[in-house]
């Protein structure tokens, strides 16, 4: 995940939905803003009546990031659920008796990992009488053989003497008749000894699958057995699901198809997550449900931390339009009070460096930034990320610009860009501090 905090991120996200007004007929954000204009006059009036000398405060700390133009998407927010990356019901591939079951739900198996034992002792006792007619067809063998290589050189001999008139007609036929016979004897035994080497090895694969283990590393989230039940064949045992990577899933209005293609980067919010993540449209299923006239779509997210889990509730922002030019800012400078965002915007006045409001609209979020329409807001405008909390309890004034250090650069990189990353710890505080 970003530094972004989940709840800035979930409040930029609801851009579309109008103010609505009360019976005075005034927006909410009218009505904050009548209560914020008056908390300044009574802040103003304070520091007035304040003795000479206790009105001088120091400048406030900020750090400032330039307000940045870029080439991007329409996007619009869609919801969905997180699924497991691969789901499966582990079966049983022999029937038997449950003799072993160390699993239980919520256990992580790995790959391989034992996950239940079938009773085979009636296996293991078929398998021993199996190899002991093997060994007697084997010996069996040897004695054909011995008898086959006898007639074999008493049938030449007399073949020698028959074609020299020697031999008579009868012991001819009598010599090439067994002859003939033990040739038969000694392949139909060394058939029977195929079939019994069939017989064993399909024995040893049964004897195998009564031991079940786990396709692939995952977890177990259903039992569908237990110690002492018989399973039949195919039975199932456990529910395992794989979330080293998970796909979020969202039913996106049919009008993006256009502008989305597998493989392309989208920002994801889950709920309960702090922090936004980052992913790739993974799948896009071309079948537009008859009724909603969506597409299901699924996003793939790296999980390594295990934070996510499946069912939960997601939001993601999927392209939904052609490109255009777009301000950008970081997360960090939009300030949420209620319905209304702003940035502050620092500049000199009087031969003094001031933080300005600005009303903004918020029109998307990216990975790099989000993308803003204000008036009076030019690419290279700065704009406060840290300290701006400072001025949710008194109107903004002279501020004073703290430039991070930067980080050392690693060796062969190019160094490292000088605008501050992004952060969450303004909107956090931000959020801690916000009116009512």
């Amino acid at each position: 995940p970003t530094n972004a905090h989940s709840y800035n991120s979930r409040m930029l996200s609801n851009t579309s939905h109008p103010p609505k007004t009360d019976s005075t007929g005034l927006a909410p954000s009218a009505h904050l803003h009548r209560r914020v204009a008056v908390l300044y006059v009574g802040v103003a009036l304070l520091l007035a009546s304040a003795p000479a000398g206790a009105q001088q405060f120091p400048p406030a700390l900020v750090t400032v990031a330039p307000v940045i133009q870029k080439e991007l998407p329409e996007l619009i927010t869609v919801v969905g659920t997180v699924e497991p990356a691969r789901r499966s019901i582990a079966a049983s591939q022999v029937a038997g008796l449950v003799t072993t079951m160390p699993v239980r739900q919520g256990d992580y198996l790995k790959k391989g990992q034992l996950i239940c034992r079938l009773d085979n002792t009636s296996l293991q006792l078929q398998h021993r009488q199996a190899k002991a007619e093997q060994a007697a067809i084997s010996e069996q063998i040897i004695e054909f053989k011995t008898l086959f290589d006898q007639w074999a050189y008493e049938k030449k001999r007399v073949d020698t003497l028959y074609e020299s008139n020697a031999a008579n007609e009868t012991e001819f036929r009598k010599i090439t008749a067994e002859y003939t016979a033990a040739k038969q004897r000694l392949a139909q035994a060394r058939h029977r000894l195929d079939a019994q080497q069939a017989l064993i090895d399909r024995l040893a694969d049964q004897l195998d699958k009564t031991t079940i283990r786990a396709p692939f590393a995952g977890s177990v989230v259903r039992l569908h057995t237990e110690l002492g039940q018989w399973l039949t064949r195919g039975g199932a045992v456990v529910e395992l699901i794989d979330l080293s990577k998970v796909l979020v899933r969202i039913d996106a209005p049919a009008a993006v198809l256009p502008f989305v293609r597998c493989g392309q980067q989208c920002t994801v919010t889950i709920d309960g997550v702090d922090g936004q993540f980052v992913g790739k449209i993974k799948h896009i299923i071309r079948q537009a449900d008859q009724l909603a006239r969506t597409l299901p779509i699924e996003i793939e997210l790296a999980n390594e931390q295990g934070l996510i889990a499946a069912g939960m509730f997601a939001q993601a922002n999927v392209p939904a339009g052609p490109t255009k030019t777009r301000l950008l800012v970081s997360r960090d400078a939009v300030v949420q009070r209620g319905q209304t965002r702003l940035v502050y915007v620092v500049k000199q006045q009087s031969q003094q460096t001031v933080a300005l409001p600005v009303l903004v609209r918020l029109v998307g979020e990216y990975q790099i930034g989000v993308a803003i329409e204000a008036q009076g807001l030019a690419p290279g405008d700065r704009v406060v990320v840290r300290g701006n909390e400072q001025f949710l309890l008194m109107p903004p004034g002279p501020v004073s610009v703290v430039i991070p250090p930067m980080p050392p650069a690693p060796a062969g990189n190019k160094p490292a860009p000088t605008t501050p990353q992004p952060t969450a710890a303004a909107n956090s505080a931000s959020q801690s501090a916000a009116p009512e």
